[in-house]
């Protein structure tokens, strides 16, 4: 509406120049009218930027809002993470709690000798060895079939040892 109004006087000028030109006083007139529609352009321009500020400001709150939203999310999926990671944990506690039930078992081997492993790993350091026929008692066996020793530091490889009972 200001644009069809500015437009107005644009036509008003052009026709009222022509008007005056003959006149004494066209220049006086022409600066008048100049200073009219200066007057309402800023006006104009002053609307719009009202309209900027405004829409940056919504914009802004928007931000604010996505971003409480991110915040949120990030916390239920720790509060996920969190758990999942005690449901592992319980998990492996009831794989321990099932396996230390060996107190009445022994284990031997019938190879010639196996590695005792520091940690539950081909890769690990050897720390010692078992030998043909020697007993052995475990605590407990991972998902990842490496027995924990239970008279000594060290692991060994399940699918080694069969099992003694007494």
């Amino acid at each position: 509406m200001i644009k069809n109004i500015f437009n107005l006087f644009i036509v008003f000028i052009l026709s009222g120049n022509t008007i005056y030109a003959n006149e004494n006083n066209s220049t006086k007139k022409a600066t008048q009218l100049e200073m009219f529609l200066f007057k309402i352009g800023f006006t104009s321009m002053l609307h719009d930027i009202k309209n900027q500020k405004t829409n940056i400001t919504s914009n802004t709150n928007d931000i604010k809002i996505l971003q409480q939203k991110i915040d949120y999310i990030i916390q239920e999926l720790d509060k996920l993470k969190s758990d999942q990671q005690a449901n592992i944990l319980n998990s492996y506690k009831q794989q321990l709690i099932h396996n230390q039930d060996n107190s009445n078992v022994l284990y031997s081997i019938d190879t010639q000798s196996i590695n005792i492993r520091q940690y539950p790993s081909l890769k690990s350091k050897i720390i010692g060895q078992i030998t043909f026929n020697q007993k052995i008692k475990i605590s407990f066996c991972n998902k990842y079939k490496w027995c924990k020793l239970a008279d000594q530091n060290g692991y060994v490889a399940k699918f080694l040892l069969h099992k003694i009972e007494y």
